[in-house]
């Protein structure tokens, strides 16, 4: 039998981080192949520069660019660690309204600094990601940072009026911050509205219904996860996974999350997954039920968080947010840059080899310098708030 953690849903799960880190690194796989191996990631009808890119067709290599499966464990994660410790506290109406607010201060600071980081690597023609793109046949890759940046005046005003849609226009992968902000607001305003279970579990009923399909149904059913391991841990129960079933779950990871998402979206690849038809009823499909599969096995596998705990994957935890926002600035200023440099003297194999090094160790440094500055400063002053609305709110004849 297989235990289950028996951390109480208030304390900060470790191995949570490194599956967020884990999740940010495939992302950054995703892309760097979308970019040199279309291939892989978009199927026939995309340049084929190697034999062995179309084993990342197939599980299991395919886990390795399943972009869209990370996005869906993203949002699934959210969806559990903000409700989880407001569950094991009932819910308080003052810790949700706090949390609201400071959501956005905390999400921010990631999105203005890459935005403008962007915009200065436009505005100096550091991009060499249309060259590259060219080179490797990735209409996808060209298609971005063109033709020219806006002006200063015309960033400015973007960022004051509508900072989190205009950061994807600036760092493509931003877009999905937008989607965080909002289904945070979603779990918050579920668990403000219902204080009484009952009434929560019916919100929960409804928005899993009336956003089916949609990626905000990972953000509903993190929420629901939540709920039922803090009635677990109210009521003393104790739940176990049996070893087939763990087996079953990993399977599901690996057949599910190696999915060909943007492949068959974009019907360029032979019909692989013909056992698959499309989840038209669960946001992020097939991806979404791996993504839910792992984190179910990730919760009460004591081997997965013994590894998810380990110093190099919770050093990728910690500094997730940051990679996540700074890799594509990258990929099309460095890795471009290296690749198009490597590429008449060493061949395409080994020039791409050399822009995927270049790509994580730049990434991961600059990740590093990202979070120690912006990213931990916009988390102190995000706390910082959050705990002045609570204290506002608190009757003065109740405070401490």
């Amino acid at each position: 039998m297989t235990s289950a953690s028996n951390t109480h849903p208030n304390h900060r799960m470790e191995h949570l981080d490194g599956l967020r880190g884990l999740a940010a690194l495939i992302v950054v796989l995703t892309h760097f192949f979308a970019a040199f191996y279309p291939y892989a990631i978009f199927g026939s009808g995309s340049p084929r520069h190697s034999a062995w890119g179309a084993m990342l067709l197939y599980p299991p290599l395919g886990l390795l660019v399943a972009g869209h499966f990370a996005v869906s464990l993203f949002f699934l994660l959210s969806g559990y660690v903000l409700s989880a410790p407001l569950l094991a506290k009932g819910s308080p109406w003052r810790e949700i309204v706090g949390s609201i607010v400071k959501r956005p201060v905390r999400l921010i600071g990631i999105v203005v600094a890459t935005t403008l980081i962007s915009w200065v690597l436009w505005s100096f023609d550091v991009y060499q990601n249309n060259t590259a793109a060219r080179m490797s046949g990735s209409v996808w890759f060209e298609s971005f940072w063109t033709p020219q940046a806006p002006s200063l005046l015309d960033l400015g005003k973007q960022l004051l009026t509508q900072p989190f849609s205009t950061a994807s226009f600036y760092n493509q992968p931003m877009w999905s911050i937008k989607r965080e902000l909002l289904g945070s607001f979603l779990v918050y305003g579920i668990l403000l509205i219902g204080q009484h279970r009952l009434i929560r579990w019916g919100l929960m009923a409804a928005a899993t219904y009336w956003f089916a399909g949609n990626f905000y149904q990972c953000f509903i059913i993190g929420l629901i996860i939540a709920e039922v391991r803090s009635w677990r841990f109210m009521h003393g129960a104790s739940l176990r996974m049996p070893v087939w079933l763990s087996m079953l779950l990993m399977l599901v990871v690996v057949v599910c999350g190696s999915y060909p998402k943007y492949a068959i979206s974009y019907s360029m690849t032979p019909a692989s997954y013909w056992f698959a038809p499309p989840l038209a009823w669960l946001g992020g499909g097939w991806s979404m039920l791996a993504a839910i599969a792992l984190f179910l096995l990730v919760l009460h596998a004591p081997s997965a968080q013994w590894l998810l705990t380990r110093r190099p994957v919770q050093f990728l935890g910690k500094v997730s947010y940051a990679m996540y926002g700074l890799h594509f600035l990258v990929l099309g200023s460095i890795g471009a840059s290296v690749f198009i440099a490597s590429q008449p003297y060493y061949g395409y194999a080994i020039s791409t080899a050399l822009s995927l090094v270049s790509l994580l160790f730049v990434t991961l440094l600059c990740a590093k310098g990202l979070h120690e500055t912006v990213d931990r400063a916009f988390i102190a002053i995000s706390r910082d708030l959050g705990n002045y609305v609570r204290r506002l709110l608190t009757p003065r004849s109740a405070r401490p």
